[in-house]
């Protein structure tokens, strides 16, 4: 799932771990607001081929590397997961005539999608039900910015289309986003 892009709420979320391992991505690029008093306090193994990003971690270890090749070597090494076979998330009960939920319509999304569709998301009030309820399962098919700022996934949701006709891609906008 995401990490919302502030030091306190990533803090938080990952407090229930004793180790974090980020492979590539760079996890640690903060909002100014909502600092963590007294900094990160898990340790962490990053692994990134970008040595700007690794001078951002704060705690614990950096390796500057092929992220493809640490990523093969660690699932050769890990048991795999079962197979997904079901909604993410049960599906919530209809709503009344008088609303629609975002847990209900992004469930809408998952039940009708192909497999295959690529999806662009830029609703930020809407992610947590994005993340519980929509399942990701291959490769190059969720697409979202890491900034903040808006107007990405209107745009790259064309781009996308234009460039893979075959498959079906569907923009997930919240409202200042579609502005």
């Amino acid at each position: 799932g995401f990490l919302r892009a502030d030091e306190s709420s990533i803090a938080q979320t990952l407090s229930g771990h004793d180790l974090v391992i980020v492979l590539g991505g760079p996890a640690f690029t903060y909002h100014f607001e909502h600092p963590r008093a007294g900094g990160f306090d898990k340790d962490i193994l990053q692994i990134t081929n970008d040595p700007n990003t690794a001078s951002y971690t704060p705690r614990g270890m950096a390796v500057i590397g092929d992220v493809t090749a640490a990523m093969k070597a660690l699932t050769e090494r890990s048991q795999p997961r079962p197979a997904f076979t079901g909604a993410a998330r049960p599906a919530p009960t209809p709503p009344s005539n008088a609303q629609l939920t975002t847990a209900f319509a992004v469930s809408i999304v998952q039940e009708l999608r192909p497999e295959n569709a690529i999806i662009t998301e830029e609703a930020p009030s809407a992610r947590g039900e994005v993340q519980n309820r929509l399942r990701i399962s291959h490769p190059e098919s969720f697409f979202a910015t890491a900034s903040g700022g808006l107007g990405f996934a209107g745009s790259a949701a064309v781009g996308l289309a234009l460039a893979q006709p075959d498959r079906r891609t569907i923009a997930l906008l919240g409202d200042g986003s579609s502005l």
